[in-house]
């Protein structure tokens, strides 16, 4: 049984500035929690108020690196912090994109230090930490195999969602980069992406352009390569990530991704295996909870800065196997360009990279297995890795911040947590087994949903859950639009309230096919791309499990979609 559209939502602009909403959230917040004799609090709001809202982001900051006596107060000063550091309204004294470039530059600079460094030991045959970095490639090695499996990847190898080189604005869905006038792709790269495109039969179809095609390795080929058009750089770009700095993304080739994505399936797979599903931060967040209330010898939280853009290329070469490494450097970005600047890389994967993720991953494990090996007399060898956020017991996490330091990782000491009540990973924050994550403003909100993601954002944390901060949001909220639920659910498509709060409103309705409460909710579906395409694609689409209307797969748009509101469950 489907949602029926009730209505259609036309977003209203509800909030004009954001600072002084800020300002309404903030000084409630500190009302509620007895701060407003504060020194620190009290210049906060003076900032906010002046519109000095670099001055207020760098003071929030400053909250956040200060340790604190129990978890109330923990969390009290980290949410007044959350509500303003990574909250993107623009400020003359703020460069996020200038401090974002150099931090890129310094991650460069630091990469080719380390190629330096392991090339000397090698010319010299000298090597620091061999048994440990030993230990790390063997147990490389037993995870991912010795070569990689090209027949099993290339099974994997498929289009993403986002942007390519070639392939960019509202329309980068598969449709828009199997059906391009030219594929683009790294010399070295092209290869593969040839050897696994021919297992499609649909692409023999489309670059024939006839359904009986023939099966002719020659001809394929030679469409092929009419299609490639061959690049060596790919394009770094940025995305918003604090009020301070944003973050760096490298935009792939075409086929470089196409291909990049069956290594990550495969890598992802691999991984699993041996406990470490990337799918999963649960156990991530449990081993933060026990490190946080445990005293002897507890797990301790590791997290780098910039460890995407600080993989080296020789690390790599260090820790691979031979053809591992001699596969994956074919089919990345060797060099690239942006507005601020090009060049040829130093690190071995850029973020954007479709196998940066599990790469990363399975470095820091084996480097995580290699040390717990050493240490393995002292305790618990149990440890997690999730991309950079790294989990090991006390006694070994020493030796590994030395290891990754050697090795060009830089440990951010903003949020590694050896000692002390706290610890935090992958998203969860614990004060001796108290959640103390805060709602962290990471957007300008601006229309009646943005309210509701923000109200709901603030109940996150029910343990420290404030009502009057709440209702500072709940009262701006059309009432129009004010939907309640009784559960959780998307963030911005309903309120979520305790069943309590529901059913004293007058929105309480009671489904009897399903025996339970039902209740309006916003609901969001993609636009699609009304452009033609072969009949090859659309199968292809299909195949690749893209949602269909009226039998053809639907390309959706990026960032377009249409709102209605529906029945949750339908009546």
């Amino acid at each position: 049984m489907s949602s029926r559209p009730i209505r259609r939502y036309r977003p209203v602009i509800r909030i004009e500035q954001p600072i002084p909403f800020v300002v309404s959230v903030v000084s409630s917040f500190v009302k509620a929690n007895d701060l407003s004799d504060h020194e620190d609090a009290k210049k906060l709001i003076g900032f906010l108020r002046n519109g000095s809202f670099g001055s207020a982001v760098r003071l929030a900051d400053s909250f956040t690196l200060q340790s604190y006596g129990d978890a109330r107060m923990h969390y009290v000063w980290n949410q007044l912090a959350a509500f303003v550091r990574k909250c993107p309204i623009p400020d003359i004294t703020l460069t996020p994109e200038q401090d974002a470039w150099k931090k890129f530059l310094a991650s460069e600079h630091l990469c080719k230090r380390t190629n330096q460094r392991i090339i000397a030991e090698r010319n010299s045959h000298r090597r620091r930490y061999s048994f440990i970095r030993d230990s790390a490639r063997r147990w490389i090695s037993r995870v991912i195999g010795r070569k990689p499996d090209l027949r099993e990847i290339y099974r994997g190898c498929g289009f993403g969602p986002g942007a390519s080189v070639g392939v960019h604005g509202q329309a980068t869905h598969l449709a828009a980069k199997l059906g391009a006038e030219t594929w683009t792709s790294t010399p070295t790269c092209s290869v593969y992406a040839r050897h696994a495109m021919m297992g499609e039969p649909l692409i023999w179809e489309f670059l024939q352009e006839r359904r009986l095609f023939c099966i002719d390795g020659e001809l394929f080929t030679q469409l092929f390569e009419n299609r490639v058009k061959h690049v060596t750089t790919n394009l770094v770009t940025m995305v918003p990530k604090t009020a301070m700095v944003h973050r760096t993304i490298a935009i792939e080739p075409t086929l470089n991704g196409y291909v990049q994505k069956g290594v990550d399936l495969y890598l992802r797979r691999k991984l699993r295996r041996v406990g470490l599903d990337l799918t999963d931060q649960g156990s991530n967040s449990f081993l933060a909870k026990e490190g946080s209330e445990t005293l002897f010898d507890p797990f301790s939280t590791i997290d780098l800065s910039s460890a995407s853009d600080s993989v080296s290329i020789e690390v790599c070469r260090d820790l691979l196997p031979p053809d591992w490494f001699s596969f994956l450097d074919n089919i990345r970005s060797p060099a690239y360009e942006s507005k601020w600047g090009s060049g040829r890389y130093h690190k071995f994967v850029s973020m954007g990279n479709g196998f940066c993720f599990p790469l990363e991953t399975l470095i820091f494990a084996s480097l995580a297995y290699a040390v717990n090996e050493v240490t393995f007399g002292f305790g618990d060898s149990r440890f997690r890795v999730y991309g950079d956020d790294i989990i090991v017991r006390q006694h070994s996490a020493l030796l590994l911040i030395e290891i990754l330091k050697f090795l060009g990782f830089r440990t951010n000491n903003k949020k590694t947590f050896l000692f002390g009540p706290f610890r935090e990973s992958c998203g969860a924050d614990f004060f001796e087994g108290v959640n103390v994550r805060p709602y962290e403003l990471d957007f300008i909100p601006a229309t009646d949903r943005d309210l509701l993601k923000i109200a709901n954002g603030l109940r996150s944390n029910l343990f420290l859950f404030n009502p009057d901060v709440w209702n500072t949001v709940h009262m701006r909220i059309d009432k129009s639009w004010k939907f309640l639920r009784p559960c959780d659910g998307p963030p911005d498509s309903a309120l979520t309230v305790g069943l309590d709060f529901y059913l004293k409103s007058s929105q309480k309705v009671w489904n009897p096919n399903v025996q339970t409460w039902s209740w309006l909710s916003f609901r969001d579906s993609p636009i699609g791309d009304p452009r033609k395409v072969s009949s090859a694609i659309a199968m292809y689409g299909v195949l690749f499990g893209l949602p269909s209307q009226g039998g053809h797969p639907v390309y959706a748009l990026r960032r377009k979609t249409k709102t209605r509101v529906v029945r949750i469950p339908p009546l």
